[in-house]
């Protein structure tokens, strides 16, 4: 776990490099091709982390899918969060599901 946070944190140098690319680069007309180039190094540099991740799995499957688990915890949390809304502004009578 400690490794991928090493990774991001190295990724995230990467995409500090690049916002001081853009910057020193201000005064200059740049090409079409470093922008392309530069856009694809922070792609990859910010979907690098899942790469590390993947490795992972071969040994840990719980803490390769430790980012998935957080997602549907979430999208669970979001779920009954809407639920709980609709109950609420249903019994409140506010919801009208009338066509007009």
């Amino acid at each position: 776990m400690i490794k991928i946070f090493f990774v991001f944190i190295e990724k995230l140098l990467v995409i500090i490099r690049f916002l001081l690319f853009l910057w020193q680069q201000n005064k200059e007309i740049m090409s079409v091709t470093s922008v392309l180039e530069k856009t694809g190094e922070v792609i990859t540099a910010c979907l690098s982390p899942f790469k590390a991740l993947a490795k992972t799995e071969i040994t840990n499957w719980w803490g390769a899918n430790f980012v998935n688990w957080i997602f549907i915890l979430i999208a669970m949390f979001g779920f009954v969060f809407v639920l709980s809304q609709i109950h609420k502004y249903e019994k409140d009578g506010t919801i009208d599901y009338k066509e007009e």
